[in-house]
């Protein structure tokens, strides 16, 4: 069963499953083009700019950024759309 926090991850970010429950988004914290950000229900690792530690402080982190339109936001709808597309094909 999903925790509260891990189904609030996968709406905000538009994550998708990447095996054996772990999801890939692009990363909110930088300029992500291609999803560089993993995560699963107790930890979050980005594999270009090195952001890792658990679930929990991805959920703060992500409501400090709410509202805000940057680049790497899960609501910069710019990058997020290719981002998926590519993840989604490849």
């Amino acid at each position: 069963m999903m925790t509260t926090n891990l189904q609030e991850i996968i709406s905000k970010t538009k994550a998708i499953p990447s095996g054996s429950g772990w999801y890939s988004c692009l990363c909110p914290f930088h300029d992500d083009h291609h999803p560089s950000m993993a995560f699963n229900e107790k930890n979050y690792v980005c594999y270009t700019c090195g952001t890792i530690g658990p679930l929990d402080e991805l959920v703060t982190r992500l409501k400090e950024l709410e509202g805000k339109n940057l680049p790497g936001h899960p609501n910069y709808e710019h990058n997020h759309d290719k981002a998926t597309l590519h993840a989604a094909v490849v």
